[in-house]
């Protein structure tokens, strides 16, 4: 039973940066609707309530379907509301005239963490056959974001983190922030720095082959990353605690000399001019769920 081929099932969640109007672009993009699966309808982030929305994109372009929503969403297993009403009203929507797709919207940053995950599959799981599912989750664009996180780490643990495999940054504090963070690679480096730390790298990897001192890069970003979680505790042979920040998706970009600063510091999307297409092409990515599972 095929009445319909080729739709796409997106994900967004508008936590993670993304304005109203640069989730419209993108729907617009891809001939899509909106769904809202939040099971109350409600954000402290102007724009993002039920009233905003229906107001900007009008009946047509966008529905709240409660039964979707997520009866743990303040902590515990996600548990739909009420999960076959929920997937017969997202087939209603694909099912219409002129619909190639339709975005799930919740607030979660992280797509992993997110109950709309479970609704984006369970979606693919009942109505696949019906309407070729595809599946994939949204990034906002750079443009949609008011400036990027930054984190200033020294050198060759900058370069382990973009081309080593080295999935925690370990710092004396934690942070409750999760997203796009840009990697800069410390100006400073001693000769007895780099020793000590190739020493270092080469228990953790082996056979991680470090430049040399004088060819890695300085002083400026080196590449982006995600941060997923902050612990005090893991298995991953780069903790050496107190507190481990978990990294994800790790993507070199071209040089760009800047100063760094302590902390998670903001870069202006306006000091990112000359490495602004490279930042697109890393962060505005459409993941297919089944290789996040």
């Amino acid at each position: 039973m095929s009445a319909d081929t080729g739709k796409t099932l997106y994900t967004a969640g508008y936590g993670a940066g993304w304005t109203v109007e640069a989730l419209d672009a993108a729907m617009r993009e891809r001939h899509a609707v909106l769904v809202d699966t939040r099971l109350v309808p409600f954000s402290r982030k102007p724009g993002w309530g039920r009233d905003a929305l229906s107001a900007h994109f009008g009946p047509r372009r966008y529905v709240h379907i409660k039964a979707l929503g997520n009866l743990n969403y303040r902590g515990g297993p996600v548990e739909l509301a009420d999960a076959g009403e929920g997937i017969e009203s997202l087939a209603a929507r694909l099912a219409e005239p002129g619909i190639d797709a339709v975005v799930l919207l919740c607030g979660c940053r992280d797509v992993r963490t997110c109950h709309r995950k479970v609704v984006a599959e369970l979606a693919a799981e009942r109505l696949g056959d019906r309407f070729a599912l595809r599946i994939e989750h949204l990034e906002p664009p750079v443009s949609a974001s008011p400036g990027w996180k930054c984190l200033s780490i020294r050198q060759p643990w900058a370069w382990a983190i973009l081309h080593g495999g080295k999935d925690i940054e370990n710092r004396s504090w934690k942070t409750d922030y999760r997203g796009p963070v840009l990697i800069h690679a410390a100006k400073t480096l001693t000769q007895a720095e780099y020793t000590g730390a190739c020493l270092d790298i080469g228990i953790m990897a082996p056979r991680l082959d470090v430049p040399r001192h004088e060819d890695l890069e300085r002083g400026g970003i080196v590449g982006a990353a995600r941060i997923v979680d902050c612990v005090d505790r893991s298995e991953s042979p780069w903790f050496g605690g107190g507190f481990g920040f978990v990294l994800a998706d790790p993507r070199p970009l071209p040089f760009l000399p800047l100063t760094g600063r302590l902390g998670l510091f903001e870069v202006r999307e306006a000091d990112l001019a000359p490495i602004a297409a490279a930042l697109v092409r890393a962060n505005y990515r459409e993941i297919e769920l089944e290789r996040m599972a």
